[in-house]
């Protein structure tokens, strides 16, 4: 009787714990969303946070000519178009007939 007991007691407030942890859970969830999607006013801002003005950029000098002399641009010749020749026609017979094979 006395594991019936315990296990009783064990299944009753494991099923408590289950419920009022979730919904605080929830709670602290729903609470911590509510502060992320409504964050507080700054109405402190322009009291203490003061703007520093920045001086405006001047823009960057430009770069040095280096002393190296350039080669003249020459354009690459086109390439001339492959023509498809006819294949040479076969040898006759008699040539392949007199040069015989060591």
């Amino acid at each position: 009787m006395g594991v019936r007991y315990l296990l009783m007691t064990l299944v009753f407030y494991g099923g408590l714990l289950l419920l009022f942890g979730s919904t605080a859970f929830m709670g602290a969830h729903a609470s911590m969303s509510y502060y992320f999607d409504h964050p507080q006013s700054n109405h402190f801002y322009p009291k203490y946070l003061k703007v520093v003005s920045r001086k405006k950029s001047t823009p960057p000098p430009p770069a040095p000519i280096r002393n190296v002399r350039r080669q003249p641009f020459l354009p690459i010749p086109p390439m001339p178009k492959p023509r498809l020749q006819p294949p040479p026609p076969p040898p006759p017979s008699s040539w392949l007939k007199s040069s015989a094979l060591p």
